[in-house]
């Protein structure tokens, strides 16, 4: 299935569900919202501003986010995918916490932007395979190298809003 955006009004299905198969791909650019995805196939977005959204736990494939940026807000009703989320070079994962977070299993080069006031965990053992940009726009977040290390193998940028930062 692939999803272009052909107008500024047009989004993906509304409050769709997304079973993806093994095998299987959601193919998006343009501006969309997706939620509630599940499956162990893909979902690959290749431009644009990508809105994630409700239970998505059950999706354990791989989020390839290509290039553009991808919005999550964590809180008592939604829910980060459990699959490794790939960040391309021009990608950026937007991740707010709402409620206590942790995010794991994150790859590749690209950004992960954290906002919001809740504890917010991102650790270098947990996503050894990311080499891109942490930058910390919230409160009360801990970055943690490979155990328990100070050093990091990406680079931590500290916005001026941020606070409570602890590593």
């Amino acid at each position: 299935m692939r999803y272009t955006q052909s107008n500024h009004t047009n989004k993906i299905f509304g409050n769709a569900s997304y079973d993806i198969a093994s095998g299987a791909k959601l193919l998006t650019s343009g501006n969309a919202n997706i939620q509630n995805v599940s499956g162990q196939g893909g979902v690959t977005h290749s431009n644009g501003a990508l809105s994630l959204a409700g239970n998505n736990q059950s999706f354990t494939g791989i989020f390839d986010i290509q290039s553009g940026n991808v919005s999550f807000i964590d809180d008592a009703v939604n829910s980060y995918v459990a699959g490794e989320t790939k960040l391309a070079n021009t990608a950026t994962l937007e991740y707010t916490a709402q409620e206590i977070s942790k995010l794991t299993n994150v790859s590749g080069s690209g950004t992960v932007k954290y906002v919001g006031n809740s504890a917010f965990t991102f650790n270098e053992s947990e996503n050894t395979n990311f080499a891109g940009n942490f930058v910390v726009a919230g409160k009360n977040a801990t970055v943690q190298g490979l155990d328990g290390a100070t050093g990091f193998k990406y680079n931590t940028l500290i916005s001026g809003a941020a606070s409570d930062y602890n590593y």
